[in-house]
């Protein structure tokens, strides 16, 4: 997930990163949770926390976890607008 939301991952590779972070988040739910939480608290400034919880919910959201193919491709649709908008406020100096 670091190298994902830091541009440390090829580009090319986004699509591969997608399918397998939604089997990792199907297999390993509460995990993913704990992840999740941990990003966000590591958050120094309130903003960011509260922007990423809020991106955070929206990837999952609507999408229901389980290996249906509608839901992969509902997820790398989430995916592609997480990435814009964490990179875009993450990233910004």
């Amino acid at each position: 997930m670091d190298l994902i939301l830091s541009q440390n991952i090829n580009s090319d590779l986004l699509p591969y990163a997608s399918s397998t972070l939604y089997v990792l988040i199907c297999c390993f739910q509460d995990t993913y949770g704990e992840l999740v939480q941990y990003l966000i608290s590591a958050q120094s400034d309130p903003a960011n926390r509260q922007r990423l919880s809020e991106a955070f919910s929206e990837l999952t959201h609507n999408v229901p976890l389980t290996a249906d193919r509608l839901n992969r491709i509902r997820f790398r649709d989430n995916f592609d607008r997480f990435i814009v908008n964490v990179r875009g406020f993450l990233l910004v100096k």
